[in-house]
């Protein structure tokens, strides 16, 4: 396996057939798969800045989620939150997370899909509630300079989704 899916490779849920039954079920026109792959390509991107991320984060938040195993895309994401936390708005630097999930390699939404759940609704949550907050005229404790934090939910492999704090 590449290195970035070594620990998908190693994991029960690819072992036991599941995933990879699942992937030659999506067979399809392999031209129309280039044509995705192509366009989809990181390479292809737009670099994203924590300028970027503080846009969004103003809008409502931005969540990073990576797995402990993919050891680059964890440091992009906490080097991103940041990023948008060394600017003036500490309100859109309040609204960024960072969740590791212990176990997990690249694919998250495969190897652990409960902690990846997890992670999405209580961030959805947070993020609502805020919006309540805000609507209501009240005021929102991530304007007293609450910091970027990171939060990782339990084992990938024990589907363990139990957040804890960690620190960036």
């Amino acid at each position: 396996a590449q290195p970035l899916f070594r620990a998908l490779s190693t994991h029960p849920r690819w072992r036991d057939g599941k995933i990879a039954a699942a992937r030659a079920r999506n067979s399809g026109d392999a031209r129309e798969l280039a044509d995705v792959l192509r366009g989809m390509s990181p390479g292809r991107q737009p670099a994203v800045t924590g300028r970027d991320v503080r846009d969004v984060a103003r809008a409502g938040g931005a969540l990073f989620v990576a797995g402990g195993e993919d050891a680059k895309f964890t440091a992009i994401a906490r080097a991103l939150a940041r990023e948008c936390g060394d600017g003036d708005d500490r309100d859109a630097s309040s609204r960024v997370e960072v969740v590791v999930v212990p176990g997990a390699g690249h694919a998250v939404h495969l190897e652990a899909p409960e902690a990846l759940i997890r992670a999405l609704t209580t961030f959805v949550a947070t993020a609502t509630a805020r919006a309540a907050l805000s609507a209501a005229g009240a005021t929102d404790d991530a304007k007293g300079g609450k910091k970027t934090r990171a939060r990782r939910y339990g084992g990938a492999r024990a589907g363990n989704a139990t957040p804890r704090d960690d620190a960036n």
